[in-house]
């Protein structure tokens, strides 16, 4: 299932010996499809957190914007579960150190999303 393999792509991307080869377009595209809101909450808590060990490189912060990662994120901020929008606003922290992904957040609107966010709360 997504699910099952969702979690065995964030264990691997735990291990420093396996992250490497996960930052690549095709499992970049496949964890930016799993952002879809149909999917199940559990899909999207392990992807974000599998995304926030991946995109710790430039190049793969490259291929995510190249992939049209940055909407499907920015939408589950808007998440009720607490543990999915944590998860998602530290991978958007960590892809603000990239220059083109901070344009790209402005374009999103990822800044009025936390804080609408942080105004439910």
């Amino acid at each position: 299932t997504r699910r099952s393999s969702v979690m065995l792509l964030n264990s691997l991307a735990n291990l420093e010996s396996t992250r490497a080869d996960l930052r690549n377009e095709e499992v970049l595209g496949h964890m930016i499809a799993l952002l879809k809101p149909e999917e199940p909450l559990i899909t999207h808590e392990h992807t974000t957190k599998c995304l926030l060990k991946l995109l710790d490189h430039h190049n793969s912060k490259a291929i995510f914007l190249e992939l049209g990662g940055i909407p499907p994120l920015v939408n589950l901020i808007k998440c009720n579960d607490p543990v999915v929008q944590k998860a998602t606003i530290e991978t958007c922290q960590l892809l603000a150190t990239d220059n083109q992904c901070r344009i790209d957040f402005n374009e999103a609107e990822v800044v009025a999303a936390i804080r609408e966010a942080l105004q439910r709360e």
